[in-house]
């Protein structure tokens, strides 16, 4: 499937063990297919030839190109799809600091992010962390698929998890 808009051209290809996305003029990106979850939340955002959040995409692609940035920030960082297909578009010297508080997510954007060697994934600083206006260290959470709950049932927790705030990472950069 091939997808165009204004001089904004990318294909999307699922052979069952790894979908792939070409933004035109660039290295293709990769997900891992054979993980569920990132199967499944991949099919269904793509399918019928639509594409995931396609006017962030178009404008975040025009950002990179007309901007030309030294840092890149991905709050919430999931399965890595908003810091994977970027990493096709920016420098090389570009840092990209990607944050996703879900241990299991984290995980899947490891996996995907390992797929994606040929775009020099070093460059990536994937942070299991959630991001918030106060420092939070080793915060108790309930964990419930993919959503982070402040508590469970009974006011239970089943994770913990650290919340930093901007201030804290700029310090630490």
């Amino acid at each position: 499937m091939t997808f165009t808009k204004e001089n904004f051209s990318w294909s999307y290809a699922d052979d069952g063990n790894r979908i792939t996305f070409t933004f035109k003029g660039h290295a293709p990106v990769y997900f891992d297919a054979t993980r569920p979850r990132v199967r499944q939340w991949l099919r269904v955002r793509h399918a019928g030839g639509s594409m995931h959040e396609p006017i962030f995409a178009f404008v975040l692609a025009k950002l990179i190109e007309k901007i030309d940035p030294a840092v890149y920030f991905d709050i919430g960082g999931f399965l890595g799809y908003f810091t994977i297909l970027p990493l096709a578009l920016m420098r090389r010297q570009t840092r990209i600091y990607s944050f996703e508080m879900n241990k299991s997510s984290c995980d899947l954007f490891r996996d995907n992010l390992a797929l994606n060697s040929h775009l020099a994934p070093s460059r990536v600083f994937l942070v299991n962390a959630g991001i918030s206006d106060q420092t939070q260290l080793n915060q108790a959470v309930w964990v419930k698929g993919f959503k982070l709950l402040p508590s469970g049932p009974n006011g239970g927790s089943n994770a913990n998890v650290d919340i930093l705030s901007l201030d804290y990472i700029h310090d630490g950069l």
